[in-house]
């Protein structure tokens, strides 16, 4: 289980393939969503940090948890938009 107090995101593992690791995304103690940690296959050198992207729901490719995570906060994020009142006035 990795932590990340600064940023309140927890990950957990939940189960990996020959390319890519599960992990669930827990935001201050709420469940997120899931994020991806895929193999490169492009990238041959294992010591290279592309080797490895994190990939959640939306297809992108992030290349740090960090990142991965703060755009499935903005897509699980409801948009609150302001609320507009106009009123009509009969001329």
């Amino acid at each position: 289980m990795r932590t990340s107090r600064r940023h309140g995101y927890r990950l957990t593992y939940v189960g990996r393939t020959s390319l890519q690791t599960a992990h669930n995304v827990y935001l201050d103690g709420k469940f997120l969503g899931i994020v991806f940690k895929v193999r490169n296959v492009d990238e041959l050198w294992e010591n290279d940090p592309k080797t490895y992207y994190w990939q959640c729901s939306n297809g992108m490719k992030y290349w740090s948890v960090k990142e991965a995570v703060e755009a499935l906060f903005r897509v699980t994020t409801p948009i609150e938009l302001p609320q507009v009142r106009r009123e009509l006035v009969a001329a």
